[in-house]
């Protein structure tokens, strides 16, 4: 089934409503927002510049929302919304869950889990 510009759109501005409202949810006193954008490159054909924006909420000291945007001319632009926990109880251990939403024709849409270890020394972001 092949979707619409309109579509993808739609599916956009109801990822983002989304973000917000789970962000705005939050304790009065934990909400920080940080931004950042990255850009990458990859070799694997020969280079492929990627850029990445990215805009986080702090919900509590604990877990933080990210919403992420993707711009890779080679595999198709991605929009990523996931929610991130510190595990209090083992030092440097962050789980995440999420979903990205391919925006490109041909990109696919899917949800992941995904474990960060941080060394010694990095503390929380």
């Amino acid at each position: 089934m092949r979707t619409t510009t309109r579509t993808r759109a739609l599916i956009l501005i109801g990822v983002i409503a989304l973000f917000f409202s789970l962000a705005m949810a939050g304790p009065a006193h934990a909400g920080e927002w940080a931004g950042s954008i990255t850009v990458m490159w990859e070799w694997p054909e020969g280079p492929n510049r990627v850029r990445i924006w990215a805009l986080d909420y702090s919900y509590s000291e604990d877990l933080f929302f990210t919403l992420l945007l993707e711009n890779n001319p080679r595999r198709g632009d991605v929009l990523d919304v996931s929610a991130t926990y510190y595990w209090p109880f083992i030092s440097g251990v962050y789980a995440s869950v999420g979903y990205r939403v391919g925006l490109s024709w041909g990109t696919a849409s899917f949800p992941y889990v995904a474990v960060t270890f941080r060394f010694p020394g990095g503390g929380r972001p």
